[in-house]
């Protein structure tokens, strides 16, 4: 870049020789300007995403009113993909009502089961590429939130956690990926892609955790040769890193109907996103990432998998 920047400010000083000093020093401050700009947007990456189709849906019933707006969202879901469907329901639950309420919606009952470690072999077994799972608000029992854990990770799809009812038009409408720790995440976001409806939006944020800031500062300072200033500046070359990812997210869907954005956020993984949420007027909250066919939920990702209610939240 110093040298491209050199060469830069060389050419545009003999094209506008002829110009007065005054003009000359504005004409290359402004080239110079436009040369960095026309740099940062040839290094932003642009990523060719898949677009994902789930072939088959699975619906998981609870037992309580929540099921009517379950098996609505799994057959707009259908319909939208034109997905083969399941619905599963626990031992507990009158299967003959259960596969009444299937029939209802035009899906197909496949049966029963006795506990979420169950359900996720099950799942599998009906070659699920989609899970949308009912269940109890965020933390009011400790069995609902590791029969979740029990499924997320015993699942070859990606489950998508309803909490309340919801209206099946508007859940992928405007949509939260959270990003946190590895950059990696970002090359499996085409499930949020996929599922952005048609001018909808998707936003992208990216969290770093306030503390690995202040340990890198700290680290930096105390190493030879790096004065406090440097090392901040190395944190602000990281941070512009991510950023520069985050804009290639943007890039990819560059003609597509539905608007992307980023964000770079600095904190608590868990206070950004509650802030973020109730700013925003989401409709779909998104964490962890897909990858050979399982699922990877880091610490952050956990947490918000069972801190956040107010919207379904979609674990990759």
């Amino acid at each position: 870049m110093p040298g491209a920047a050199r060469l830069a400010r060389f050419v545009v000083y003999h094209v506008h020789s002829r110009h007065k000093p005054e003009q000359d020093v504005l004409v290359r401050e402004k080239s110079f300007n436009e040369f960095e700009s026309l740099f940062e947007r040839a290094s932003i990456p642009v990523f060719d995403l898949p677009r994902i189709a789930p072939a088959r849906i699975a619906a998981v019933l609870t037992g309580t009113a929540l099921d009517n707006s379950l098996l609505e969202l799994t057959a707009a879901v259908a319909e939208r993909f034109n997905s083969a469907t399941s619905v599963c329901w626990p031992r507990v639950m009158d299967g003959e009502r259960a596969a009444s309420l299937a029939r209802k919606f035009k899906l197909e009952p496949d049966g029963p089961f006795a506990g979420h470690p169950e359900l996720g072999g099950l799942l599998n077994d009906l070659g699920a590429q989609l899970a949308i799972l009912g269940a109890a608000p965020a933390g009011d029992a400790a069995e609902t939130d590791s029969g979740i854990d029990a499924l997320v990770f015993g699942c070859d799809a990606p489950v998508l956690i309803v909490r309340q009812p919801v209206d099946p038009e508007v859940v992928f409408s405007r949509i939260l990926h959270s990003l946190s720790g590895d950059l990696q995440e970002i090359r499996h976001l085409a499930y949020s892609f996929s599922l952005v409806a048609q001018d909808g939006s998707l936003t992208l944020m990216h969290t770093v955790e306030e503390e690995e800031l202040h340990d890198l500062r700290d680290t930096l300072r105390v190493s030879p040769g790096v004065s406090e200033d440097s090392g901040d500046k190395l944190v602000q070359d990281l941070a512009g890193h991510a950023e520069r990812y985050l804009k290639g997210m943007v890039a990819a869907s560059h003609g597509e109907s539905y608007t992307v954005s980023y964000r770079l956020a600095v904190g608590d993984v868990l206070d950004v996103i509650r802030y973020e949420l109730a700013e925003g007027g989401y409709s779909l909250l998104v964490v962890g990432t897909h990858e050979d066919g399982k699922s990877r939920i880091g610490a952050d990702d956990y947490r918000l998998l069972h801190h956040i209610s107010g919207l379904p939240v979609l674990a990759l």
